[in-house]
Formats: C-alpha cells, sequence, structure tokens
C-alpha cells in the first residue's frame, strides 16, 4: 500500500445519508472485502470482485470531535488480497476505500486481520448513526511497521518464485549443453 489511502463517498452513499447536517439516518450494516484494487468513483454501487463480508465488531466509538470510529474483524483459514474495501449501509455502498497503485492488505489462512476505520460526521449527526454490530470489545490497530514487513515478505516470496523458475530454466540449459558437449566430444 502506498501509503494513507482516504474513503470517496459514494453518491449512493450520500442520499442514504438523508436531507443534510442534523438530518442524517444512517445504519452502518458491514464491510465488503474485495479482491480488486481501483480508482474508486463516487458512482460505484458495489465492491468489485468481492470475496469477504465482514460485520462490525461493538467496539465503535464516537468522539466530541464528530470522528466514528469502526473495527471490523476477518479471523480463520481464509486467505485473500484485499484490493478494496466498502463500508454499506444495508444495500447502499457507502464508502470506498481502494489503492489503484497495488493491494491494501494481504491475509494468510490463521491471520487476524482488524480493519479500522475513523469516519467524519458533524457532532449533531453522530446520535442518529445506527451500528448493526456483534463481537468482543476490543481496539487492534494495525501497525504501519507491520504492514511493511508483510508487503516486504509477500515480495520476497515473488522473488523467490522468479529465482526458482529462473534457476530451473538455466538446468535446462546446462544439461542441453551437456548434451552437445557429449555429441561434440565423440
Amino acid at each position: 500500500m502506498s501509503g494513507d489511502v482516504l474513503p470517496v463517498t459514494t453518491n449512493a452513499g450520500l442520499a442514504a445519508m438523508g436531507e443534510g447536517p442534523g438530518q442524517i439516518n444512517l445504519n452502518i450494516t458491514h464491510l465488503v472485502i474485495g479482491s480488486e484494487h481501483y480508482k474508486p468513483s463516487v458512482t460505484d454501487t458495489e465492491i468489485r470482485q468481492p470475496i469477504k463480508t465482514l460485520q462490525p465488531l461493538d467496539d465503535f466509538q464516537a468522539s466530541e470531535d464528530g470522528v466514528l470510529t469502526l473495527n471490523f474483524l476477518w479471523d480463520g483459514p481464509e486467505t485473500g488480497v484485499i484490493g478494496s474495501t466498502g463500508i454499506y449501509a444495508g444495500d447502499t455502498l457507502y464508502c470506498v476505500y481502494s489503492d489503484p497503485s497495488g493491494p491494501m492488505f494481504i491475509k494468510s489462512a490463521g491471520e487476524e486481520r482488524t480493519f479500522h476505520y475513523d469516519l467524519r460526521f458533524l457532532r449533531a449527526d453522530l446520535e442518529r448513526i445506527q451500528i448493526n454490530g456483534v463481537g468482543v470489545n476490543f481496539n487492534i490497530t494495525v501497525a504501519s511497521e507491520l504492514l511493511k514487513i508483510e508487503e516486504n515478505n509477500q515480495q520476497a516470496r515473488e522473488s523467490m518464485h522468479g529465482l526458482e523458475s529462473r534457476i530451473h530454466q538455466l538446468e535446462i540449459a546446462v544439461d542441453a549443453l551437456k548434451r552437445k558437449h557429449e555429441r561434440l566430444s565423440e
């Protein structure tokens, strides 16, 4: 991931919020994870190539300055390349996070991946926003150092695969040269 990814609030998400300041009636229901990374647009209506749906944890918090903090947990044996995420209000895609330059994360089997989002609203509107979620009360944020290590590990795995392929090609070439040398020596 090439830095902080900012959300794009969709037109449908804005329409789902209500008439204006103090009139929001938003019910955030789930997060959808997509494997495709792309440049989000205000006209998006769904996450591309969805691979997982997560319910919000019940540890959401609202601050005095209008920041709503949401957490979603993906645990279990599944693996996946996370190219985009979308916060939904029912069937409506409220906002999209995606980095067009590459995947945001990679989830390994058995790994717990917590998605942490801070959404900013007017203070008067926070009281009108609902979160339907279950889960335990904890707050894990993914440290940028861990993400960097994970990205470096993935790059190393890809490099190793390329080296193994090249070594195999060289072994074939050496065998061909040996056979040619044997024929010329006869």
